[in-house]
């Protein structure tokens, strides 16, 4: 079982990469490659901080597992409260997956460009040995 505090972390730390994969599309539209490096470093962190936070909950999930029995069953209110959280972590993540389509596809639209740009320059330096801008 998943803790409260490990939820609300994990919806924050989606909601953070919402957010980072948002400015990076803003930057790459823009030519902005320091800030696409730096979100894209940001990204890393917070996939690392969600790796971490995993463990932590399979641990604890692992630690209280045999205590299940012991506790009295949640109470309607407790379980609208998972419910409304797991409701936060169902629309961050589609979030995070909707910015991430944006994002992917710009990326390879950029990708697309470059290597256009590349074969021209390839193209131009072969027909006679200048290029032709």
């Amino acid at each position: 079982m998943v803790t409260a505090e490990c939820l609300r972390e994990h919806i924050r730390l989606l909601r953070e990469l919402d957010g980072s994969l948002a400015d990076s599309t803003e930057a790459l539209a823009h030519s902005d490659i320091a800030s696409v490096v730096r979100e894209t470093e940001r990204q890393q962190r917070i996939i690392q901080a969600v790796t971490a936070l995993r463990v932590r909950a399979s641990a604890i999930s692992l630690a209280t597992d045999h205590e299940k029995d012991s506790k009295p069953k949640a109470g309607v209110e407790t379980n609208s409260l998972a419910d409304s959280a797991l409701e936060d972590f169902h629309r961050a993540r589609a979030g995070v997956m909707a910015q991430n389509r944006i994002y992917s596809a710009l990326l390879r639209r950029s990708r697309r460009t470059v290597d256009i740009f590349a074969r021209l320059v390839l193209n131009a330096e072969r027909s006679d040995g200048t290029y032709a801008f």
